[in-house]
């Protein structure tokens, strides 16, 4: 296919700490993006102006907006709409995909089990939630800022100086998609193992469905910082509770066309003398690929049977998935992603990784 690429940079909504992450015109171009387009403080109308008359100069056909970030999430599906396309994701529930509170209160719309949680907006309301709503009056307990990602703004407090000390970090500041935040969660903690359950919409269908892609099982630390991640494998049985979970979970907050991300904690009991998993409640859902390593690693675990930035682009465009009718992705190998964290701030500016002695490592990256 003759097929061109235009990136919308949104370089303007994310805080200083975030814009090292995101890539400059520059780095695009030398990716191979074709051309790239600046969303300056979210003005969608010039965006898309751009966009239309770059078509009508190239003759292009627009095809599709896919998110390749979290925050990218809210402009994806705007963007496609304002374009005229068909196959993104319903606006109705568009806060729903972005903001924790409102997703949280979809999802529970829905009939599925979610954290108990209220909205504050200072350590005042904090500290009269704690003491009119019992969920919360139990340490650990969550703070977080509605709009963050990657566990950024995302603080387990073990006793109410921690969660006013939290509440204190966050309000008022700029979050990680640039905004001020000016609420934040209370959440109840909710104890488990936890799971990433990647799935792909096929909203191309008369019915939406659901390809489970792959299942990661997590460990973190205290202080809710990956550790490690363990590829599962999908077709187990015990995993099928989970996985119609977060299918309904994907459902509720409008998921479509692309990816779901969903993770959830479950309860381990034993069925047939084997560990199985059940009674999952949502952590949070985005709508997009899962982060770090993960799509490329399944990739790999497939021998590379199964792309998952192909049929990503596949989804968002409408057209028909390319797993040879597997609706469930079984990996050929074993995985684990490591994350290796440094607690002492400052600035990398050198890794050495010695891999002759680690037979096993796939690939590394800073």
């Amino acid at each position: 296919r003759n097929l061109r690429i235009i990136a919308v940079a949104n370089t303007t909504t994310t805080n200083e700490k975030m814009k090292s992450f995101i890539p400059s015109k520059l780095d695009l171009q030398q990716e191979g993006i074709d051309h790239v387009i600046p969303l300056q403080k979210s003005d969608f109308f010039s965006c898309v102006q751009e966009i239309q008359w770059l078509a009508k100069d190239n003759n292009y056909n627009i095809r599709g907006v896919v998110p390749l970030s979290e925050v990218a999430v809210e402009s994806s599906d705007t963007i496609s709409s304002c374009l005229g396309l068909v196959h993104h994701n319903p606006l109705d529930l568009l806060t729903s995909r972005r903001d924790k509170g409102l997703m949280k209160l979809a999802i529970s719309s829905a009939g599925l089990k979610t954290a108990k949680f209220v909205r504050i907006a200072s350590k005042e309301e904090l500290q009269m939630a704690i003491t009119t709503i019992p969920e919360l009056s139990t340490f650990p307990i969550v703070v977080k800022t509605p709009q963050g990602f990657s566990t950024t703004g995302v603080y387990i407090c073990h006793s109410l100086e921690e969660a006013l000390k939290a509440v204190d970090t966050l309000i008022g500041e700029v979050g990680p998609d640039g905004r001020i935040v000016q609420h934040v969660l209370v959440e109840e903690y909710i104890d488990g193992i936890e799971f990433a359950i990647n799935l792909l919409a096929c909203g191309n269908k008369d019915v939406v469905d659901f390809i489970v892609t792959d299942i990661w099982k997590y460990s973190k630390n205290a202080q809710a910082r990956y550790s490690s991640a363990e590829l599962c494998f999908p077709k187990d049985d015990v995993y099928q509770e989970l996985i119609q979970y977060a299918k309904n979970v994907a459902t509720s907050v409008g998921i479509r066309y692309g990816a779901a991300h969903v993770e959830l904690k479950a309860k381990t009991i034993i069925r047939n003398e084997q560990p199985s998993y059940t009674r999952p409640i949502v952590m949070e859902v985005g709508a997009r690929l899962s982060g770090g390593r993960k799509a490329s690693m399944i990739q790999a675990a497939t021998d590379n049977a199964y792309d998952p930035f192909c049929t990503l682009l596949q989804s968002h465009c409408g057209e028909e998935i390319s797993t040879n009718n597997n609706t469930i992705i079984q990996p050929h190998h074993f995985v684990r992603h490591l994350f290796l964290p440094i607690e002492k701030g400052g600035r990398i500016t050198k890794i050495m990784f010695e891999t002759t002695t680690a037979t096993t490592v796939h690939s590394s990256v800073l």
